[in-house]
């Protein structure tokens, strides 16, 4: 009888390492070697043998020793080009090897707890990737692993939303690439026309015609542009449309890209991470700058000082273009706080600027545009204030959605205002041209400025205009 229990015993030892050994095999695929099994730490195998299910698979890190990184996303883009993100420690250096070809690097900083990289495959066949990280000042994390591959229906969106990867994590919508490099520059034949429309809409002697030129983020923050791309020309759509404004009579400019150059290192930021938005501060820097030009004319009209709140939430508008969860991205939003508005009561408004919603959701920086809710009124929307201030100016602004929070900003410095609807960018429609002789102070035919405010990466709406 022992001896039938001890054959029993060894018979079921036997299955249960035949067992093991098949599971092994079967988690190889179609690989014919155990090249990749190999490259996996004595701490992996240890952590994945001991945890149990219930508890995270991620091992402990040692001390002294950065957090290891781990991969959230792989997503392809494009056929040969995959785009990776997930968490790490905050400051951390990734970095990503081919296991088959340790000569193929890849490298970003974090954001935050945040990564975020594009990979270009070489092949149709299945890449595998150690991945780690390093903190100034502590070891490289142990490796984390990940495989890539070849997607043949994989391609980018062509309705405007296209998303690029530059250096440090950053992400952006593709036209900022287009506008840095110089793409698809105007003709001299389309720039004479566009000057001969800018001077024929600008023809009304008593007003000031004044466009705001706000730069891209690339235009700013030149560092970030992605490797490999370099500028057709030093000449871009931006700088033809400014020096054709200012050859023009009756209109000045604005450039602002040397004023958020001077900005980018501030203590808030002027364009967000994940978001594609100009943020509340590169908003009030616009302002100061239109404040600034409005004083030499006006000595009552003087910038009001912003304080910011900070609010900690999700990733914005980019990283759902690119169809990742935006909970892993986290981005700090700093917000300009409501101040008490300084038009009196009794004065004939669209809103209070105090009650204007500029954000939807200020977790995710998502600007309000549900125009169909008349309980609610967005920034985006037409507005307009008369406020019987005779000493200050008035002005119709006309306005891309990049600086939705100039708004409340900007209606408390002018006697009357008309704000026309983020995205209308026509200076020659009837609301416009009855704006401008109706939102004047008394005893003018005309009010005294008129405000294009546009980002780069919406020119071509001037220039369709």
């Amino acid at each position: 009888m022992k001896s039938n229990v001890f054959n029993l015993k060894s018979i079921l030892s036997l299955s249960l390492i035949l067992m093991i050994m098949l599971s092994f095999a079967s988690c190889s695929g179609e690989r014919s070697d155990t090249a990749f099994l190999d490259q996996i730490s004595e701490a992996d195998a240890y952590s994945e043998e001991e945890v149990s299910v219930e508890e995270s698979s991620e091992p402990a890190t040692e001390e002294g020793y950065t957090v290891r990184p781990i991969v959230k996303h792989i997503q392809n883009i494009e056929p040969y080009s995959v785009v990776i993100a997930g968490t790490c420690e905050e400051g951390s250096t990734v970095k990503v090897y081919n296991v088959a070809n340790k000569e193929e690097t890849y490298e970003t900083k974090s954001i935050d707890n945040y990564f975020i990289m594009e990979i270009k495959l070489s092949n149709t066949n299945e890449h595998y990737y150690e991945i780690s990280a390093v903190v100034e000042g502590k070891k490289e994390s142990t490796v984390n692993h990940f495989t890539a591959q070849y997607n043949a229906v994989a391609e980018k969106p062509a309705d405007g939303t296209a998303i690029s990867i530059g250096n440090d994590s950053t992400i952006f919508y593709d036209k900022l690439v287009s506008a840095y490099i110089g793409d698809n520059l105007l003709t001299n034949t389309e720039l004479k026309a566009l000057k001969d429309r800018i001077q024929t809409n600008t023809e009304k002697d008593a007003i000031k015609y004044v466009y705001v030129m706000i730069p891209g983020m690339l235009s700013v923050y030149d560092e970030k542009v992605p490797e490999g791309i370099s500028k057709d020309s030093y000449n871009t759509k931006f700088t033809q449309l400014i020096n054709a404004i200012s050859e023009t009579a009756n209109a000045d400019v604005i450039d602002l890209t040397e004023t958020f150059i001077a900005n980018k290192s501030a203590e808030y930021p002027l364009y967000y991470n994940t978001s594609s938005n100009l943020s509340d501060f590169g908003s009030y820097v616009t302002y100061k700058a239109i404040i600034d030009y409005i004083s030499k004319d006006f000595n009552a009209v003087t910038a009001v000082e912003k304080e910011f709140e900070k609010v900690s939430g999700k990733g914005g508008n980019l990283i759902s273009s690119l169809g990742l969860d935006k909970t892993i991205f986290v981005e700090d939003y700093f917000y300009a706080k409501n101040s008490d508005t300084a038009i009196p009561e009794g004065a004939e408004i669209t809103c209070p600027t105090k009650d204007i919603v500029i954000y939807a959701d200020k977790e995710t920086n998502e600007l309000y545009s549900d125009t169909a809710d008349e309980a609610v009124v967005g920034a985006g929307e037409a507005l307009s204030f008369k406020t019987n201030r005779v000493e200050l100016p008035s002005a119709v602004i006309i306005r891309d959605n990049s600086a939705n929070a100039i708004v409340p900003m900007l209606a408390e410095n002018f006697n009357n205002s008309y704000f026309e609807a983020a995205g209308s960018m026509s200076m020659t429609n009837s609301v416009i041209t009855n704006a401008i002789t109706s939102y004047a102070t008394e005893n003018n035919a005309y009010v005294d400025y008129v405000f294009v405010i546009v980002s780069e990466d919406n020119i071509d709406s001037i220039i369709a205009q």
